[in-house]
């Protein structure tokens, strides 16, 4: 299905085709089910769900994840209940064509623009692994994962602190900076420090390298 891009663009993007009646419902259901609230967005009952038009096991990927997370943030904050919302994310009035997901307080956020084609969704992110701009190891599914890792940061600080305190003595041991450390054993992004219990989490569920368990660990987090 071809489409117009949201305003600002001109040209014309193939998307996959709108989510099922059954496959929302179900869907619905599952987030319901899972203790999961859907975003008010405008004009949709849905959480802005009901305009996707990628493939469902993307959806299902979603669930399975936050599901996983959702033990960890009740050990962390009491209370593993969050918001998940669908629609294009802006930047400065601008469709963000940059930008998978995003997270606001207990709010995750994703975004159609790039969701609303699964083939695209997977090659951008792969693309920027490959890139090294995302952890090594991770792929689309981990989304979830890195933004639950700002929310548990939102809710114990160590998630920041206590991570960045462990990668500064392990730079210091191998006689390098704190920067070189993370850009060699984690990613370009979490370099940015506020990104990087997010890309440990993300790697946490995605790399079978075993480095982000095991600084967790070490960190006394898990």
């Amino acid at each position: 299905m071809a489409v117009q891009y949201p305003k600002g663009f001109v040209d014309v993007r193939k998307v996959g085709n709108p989510i099922s009646k059954e496959d929302l419902e179900n869907f619905v259901e599952k987030a319901k089910i899972m203790g999961v609230t859907l975003a008010t967005v405008k004009n949709s009952k849905y959480g802005g769900f009901d305009t996707y038009c990628g493939d469902t096991n993307v959806l299902n990927d979603m669930l399975e994840h936050i599901k996983i997370n959702q033990n960890t943030l009740k050990k962390i904050s009491g209370n593993d209940k969050i918001i998940i919302g669908y629609q294009y994310l802006t930047d400065s009035g601008a469709v963000d064509v940059g930008t998978f997901a995003c997270t606001r307080g207990k709010t995750i956020l994703f975004n159609k623009f790039m969701y609303d084609d699964s083939n695209y969704l997977k090659s951008e992110y792969s693309k920027m692994v490959e890139l090294g701009h995302f952890a090594k190891g991770t792929t689309y599914k981990n989304i979830v994962d890195h933004e639950f890792g700002h929310i548990f940061a939102r809710n114990n600080k160590r998630y920041l602190s206590g991570l960045r305190q462990l990668c500064e003595q392990r730079a210091k041991k191998q006689g390098i900076t704190l920067s070189e450390y993370i850009t060699k054993n984690i990613s370009l992004y979490a370099e940015y420090l506020d990104e990087l219990p997010a890309e440990i989490n993300s790697m946490r569920y995605g790399s079978k390298s075993g480095f982000a368990i095991t600084l967790l660990k070490e960190a006394g987090l898990i």
